[in-house]
């Protein structure tokens, strides 16, 4: 059968019904159960690539996932210039002087001047970039949370411009890892270019070929945050959503039957 590693008991429910309806199709169908298998877990990839964040299949969505992570990073590191017009309000030479001592790396004076006329980012530390290690450390469930503020300035501005690119760049990962050895299944129908991602960390264990092809179809995602992408709710959604569309194929074939008699 298709296997995911099943925690939440409620998952473990919608899990057996997705399980009894597939039996019931393999049961009731004259194709053999390897390919409906195949067939199936395709299908239930595509969907858990549909459910993992950002949420969709189409150019939007990977548009808003990088709009997101910059969003994101700017709840961490305070944007320069809107530092600098904040100074300006008090003093176009005060604001003058940031920008001399930023350039020099005199920061600790910096943050004293800050202290002083930085207005709404009077209490900002002023530091060199840490690579990231402070967004990483304020993100919870994969996210900063809403209404976090900015805590810190940087004397670079290209450092947190470089380190948003970088951190958007990974949009998708987490959806590629479902979609990686998919074309074992059958094909990439349903998937977009973008989620199809060479290297992605994620493989399909098909043992729908061997002798005893029951044994189903093994999905393995490799992404160590895959927990904070894909909620628990949306892979019921999933499970629900493929049981109902497998009823369904299931009361057509029932209605080919009876038309025949």
């Amino acid at each position: 059968m298709i296997k995911l590693k099943v925690v939440d008991p409620v998952l473990s429910a919608e899990f057996r019904k997705f399980e009894q309806a597939l039996k019931r199709y393999i049961r009731s169908s004259d194709e053999g159960a390897g390919s409906i298998l195949r067939k199936e877990a395709r299908l239930f990839a595509v969907d858990l690539v549909h459910n993992t964040q950002p949420f969709g299949r189409n150019k939007n969505s990977k548009t808003s996932g990088e709009r997101a992570v910059v969003r994101d990073v700017a709840k961490v590191y305070a944007n320069s210039g809107k530092v600098f017009s904040e100074i300006d309000k008090s003093s176009k030479e005060a604001a003058r002087h940031m920008y001399g001592l930023l350039k020099n790396d005199r920061l600790p004076e910096a943050e004293g001047l800050l202290r002083k006329v930085g207005g709404r980012f009077s209490g900002l530390r002023v530091q060199e970039f840490d690579n990231g290690s402070a967004h990483r450390a304020k993100r919870r469930n994969g996210v900063v949370p809403f209404g976090t503020r900015a805590s810190l300035v940087i004397p670079e501005p290209k450092d947190r411009r470089e380190y948003s690119n970088n951190v958007g760049r990974r949009v998708g990962w987490a959806k590629a890892s479902w979609a990686a050895d998919i074309h074992k299944l059958g094909g990439t129908r349903g998937l977009p270019a973008w989620t199809r991602k060479a290297g992605a960390k994620g493989h399909i264990e098909d043992y729908t070929r061997s002798r005893k092809p029951k044994k189903g179809v093994t999905f393995v995602s490799r992404v160590n945050y895959i927990t904070r992408v894909l909620r628990e709710s949306s892979v019921r959604r999933a499970l629900r959503f493929r049981a109902k569309s497998i009823m369904r194929k299931m009361g057509i074939m029932h209605r080919k039957g009876l038309s025949k008699l």
